[in-house]
């Protein structure tokens, strides 16, 4: 395919056992490719892939598992002017050089199956850019670009993605428990993609350390560039570790998978508050509740049509406060089991709601302090409610 410069989309090359100059030259020059072939072979032979993506100046990504590079030539000159920024895969712990004969200076290396402890925010829109805005005193945050090596982040910092696709890579260590004042926080113009496991930006040295109180308070409070949340994996919280995260990030379209069982004061309190283009919220798993856990969770998410289950029989103080508030586009509220309630546990958990028609049943027979208060505010079309109470004596 040596001169293709039409060529878009290169062939798979599945073997594993290569012969002398079998893919010698054998892109050169193709202009139109941006991703090369995933390479399988570990062991290379003579002039293998020499000059083989020489001249592909719009290649970017590369995968390349060889661990035994014992051929003549076998590398030389086969990434000769391709772009200048682009991510290079290589088997684990193998040794590479880098230029021409080698990986290409300036490429961010990736190890294959190996896990990268990073959080990894890609440009969706040219120009995009990430900096910070607070910088808990507990915590250290390093960036990594293709350019740039790892280097210490400060609310001085500003990252420039140019292209599409650029990347930028951050890892941390957070020492304490935040506080409410003392937090993190990012900022961001143009559309960003996070992926990774977001424990990274807390302890990138052992993603299954316990999370910190407030780890996450703020963090990307008001960034609506974010279109992609990073995962969130913990099964266990701590103190409103995840409270006002992405608050007012009206670009998320799409909420992390949020498996954790055991709660804590706060967790999850106000976390998509004003995330008007989110759709439909993550499971909730958890049978025991915490104070607050859920209070103002997904407060004036106005495209929410789908609530998630809510299990749990037994409820704790605000635990449900102003969940669903403002949910102008929610047509069907989640089953409501409980039969044990608790201080203002429900209220507000609908005003506004203005689509829903039917109350979800509410089989407690007895009611507590501000329960049910203001409940079904501003339900405009509500038409239906089957309330099983006998004992409403409970104070508002």
């Amino acid at each position: 395919f040596q001169g293709c410069t039409g060529l878009t989309t290169a062939p798979e090359l599945p073997a594993t056992t290569l012969a002398s100059y079998c893919y010698d030259i054998m892109f050169q020059g193709c202009t139109g490719l941006t991703t090369a072939p995933e390479l399988p072979a570990t062991t290379l032979e003579e002039s293998c892939y020499s000059s083989m993506f020489s001249g592909c100046s719009n290649l970017n990504y590369i995968k390349c598992l060889a661990t035994n590079r014992k051929g003549i030539n076998c590398i030389k000159f086969w990434v000769n002017e391709v772009a200048s920024t682009g991510t290079f895969v290589k088997a684990a712990d193998t040794y590479w050089p880098t230029g021409t004969s080698g990986i290409p200076e300036g490429w961010i290396v990736e190890e294959n199956g190996k896990i990268i402890n990073v959080v990894t925010f890609t440009a969706e829109e040219a120009g995009s850019t990430i900096g910070l805005n607070k910088l808990s005193s507990y915590q250290t945050l390093e960036y990594k670009t293709a350019s740039v090596d790892w280097t210490s982040m400060s609310t001085s910092t500003n990252i420039t993605l140019d292209n599409i696709g650029d990347k930028v890579y951050v890892r941390g260590m957070l020492s304490e428990d935040n506080t409410y004042s003392n937090n993190t926080q990012f900022t961001m113009t143009g559309k960003i993609n996070a992926s990774g496991n977001c424990n990274a930006l807390w302890n990138y040295s052992d993603l299954d350390a316990p999370l910190k109180k407030y780890c996450g308070f703020c963090m990307f409070k008001g960034c609506t560039s974010l279109t992609t949340a990073p995962e969130l994996p913990a099964t266990t919280l701590a103190d409103s570790c995840y409270g006002n995260m992405f608050y007012n990030c009206t670009g998320l379209t799409q909420a992390p998978e949020l498996p954790a069982t055991t709660l804590a004061y706060g967790c999850y309190s106000s976390m998509f508050y004003g995330c008007t283009s989110l759709t439909t919220a993550p499971e909730l798993p958890a049978t025991t509740l915490a104070n607050r856990c859920y209070e103002y969770m997904f407060r004036d998410c106005t495209s929410l049509t789908q609530a998630p289950e809510l299990p749990a029989t037994t409820l704790v103080q605000n635990c449900y406060y102003q969940m669903f508030y403002g949910c102008t586009s929610l047509t069907t509220a989640p089953e409501l089991p409980a039969t044990t309630l608790n201080f203002a546990c429900y209220s507000n958990m609908f005003s506004g709601c203005t689509s829903l028609i039917t109350a979800p049943e509410l089989p407690a027979t007895t009611l507590v302090d501000y329960c049910y208060s203001y409940m079904f505010s501003g339900c405009s079309n509500i038409n239906y409610i089957k309330c099983l109470a006998t004992d409403i004596s409970a104070t508002d």
